[in-house]
């Protein structure tokens, strides 16, 4: 059976292959919360804390990411903006088409710290997290 990669079981799974491989990895950066929700919770269940042996990193700030045994740190975008940004320009395309003029617009993320990231003991000679 196919695991849907970009779920919390995806997450889980990439735990137990993570746990089961060599990487010295102190930090993982997932797709989603969803998959990085997962993948804590495998950890977790592993034997492994969190952040003291390795750091996750989620992305969207979904409403779960706070309230998680960990919280999760996670990389937040604004989705009404985007979601109202790409229709004014479909409506722009449709309405205008000719006089539409192709843009390339970039949002800027924001990093949400929470618990399930701290500099690693490793690095700690080698990095500065401002």
């Amino acid at each position: 059976m196919e695991v849907p990669f970009a779920t919390t079981h995806g997450g889980e799974v990439g735990a137990k292959k993570f746990l089961e491989s060599t990487s010295k990895s102190t930090a993982v950066f997932c797709g989603n919360d969803l998959m990085a929700l997962g993948f804590m919770r495998g950890l977790i269940e592993g034997g492994v804390r969190i952040p003291e042996e390795i750091s996750v990193i989620g992305f969207d700030d979904i409403e779960l990411a706070p309230n998680a045994q960990v919280p999760l740190t996670t990389v937040a975008q604004d989705g009404y903006q985007l979601g109202y940004t790409a229709t004014e320009l479909a409506i722009q395309e449709c309405e205008l088409p000719d006089t539409h003029i192709h843009q390339h617009v970039l949002f800027q993320p924001e990093l949400i710290k929470r618990l399930s990231t701290a500099q690693h003991p490793r690095m700690r000679d080698q990095i500065s997290i401002a």
